[in-house]
């Protein structure tokens, strides 16, 4: 009975703080939209909007590294998903990089970063593939592929200029496109950024019931008591 009662205390905790969150970010897109006069200047590059969005990834990418650092268990998986943050804050800064880098700085840094992901990931792929096999069975995941969705897939759709033009036809104006995919995005990334809380709660629980104490061999035979170490 006080199990119970603890999960119901721990959904409930969830839902104030997460709810608002998620009630802050509206607001927040909506004070950003009271920044700026002018139908074809809003939620544009340098829109607040876009800060928030990075300021997002990077809170993800700064769990996802504390937890690397933290819990040598969860190595593996948490340097895949430090790495998959890292990427698409590097790919919010495309403006910024070629602008003031080179053209094609961001592609280059998000390469660089996959190559080295692939690397790290296939001297510990043992370790990486239990992660994933008890991670997909965790609500950190749900959360994960939800705010990937969303993120990647559903605003990209969802805010295509085609689509907003078939919508207000000759009325069309570019900063409703502009504020359907952005404001959807920041909404995926605050959804990924909860993730990545969900992600340090699983990983903490899930430590304690782990072994501890040897050192992960690389690809040599590994048991199933090493093989998270």
């Amino acid at each position: 009975m006080e199990a119970n009662f603890a999960g119901i205390k721990s959904g409930l905790v969830r839902l104030v703080i997460y709810g608002a969150l998620i009630f802050g970010v509206a607001e927040f897109i909506r004070w950003d939209a009271m920044l700026v006069h002018g139908q074809e200047s809003k939620f544009g590059e340098d829109s607040y909007t876009e800060l928030g969005q990075s300021v997002l990834l990077l809170i993800a990418a700064g769990i996802y590294i504390s937890v690397f650092a933290r819990y040598k268990q969860f190595k593996a998986l948490a340097f895949f998903l430090f790495s998959f943050s890292t990427a698409s804050f590097i790919r919010e800064q495309d403006s910024f990089l070629d602008d003031h880098i080179f053209d094609g700085a961001w592609q280059a840094g998000v390469f660089s970063l996959f190559a080295f992901m692939v690397y790290y990931l296939w001297r510990h792929r043992y370790q990486f593939l239990h992660n994933i096999a008890l991670f997909v069975h965790t609500q950190a995941f749900g959360v994960f592929i939800t705010g990937f969705l969303t993120t990647y897939v559903f605003s990209r759709l969802y805010g295509r200029g085609k689509f907003w033009q078939e919508i207000m036809e000759d009325r069309y104006f570019r900063a409703v496109k502009n504020a359907s995919e952005e404001c959807t995005e920041l909404f995926g990334y605050t959804i990924l950024a909860i993730a990545a809380v969900e992600f340090f709660l699983f990983v903490k629980r899930q430590a304690k019931a782990l072994p501890t104490g040897s050192s992960y061999g690389k690809i040599t035979k590994p048991s199933a008591a090493t093989i998270l170490q």
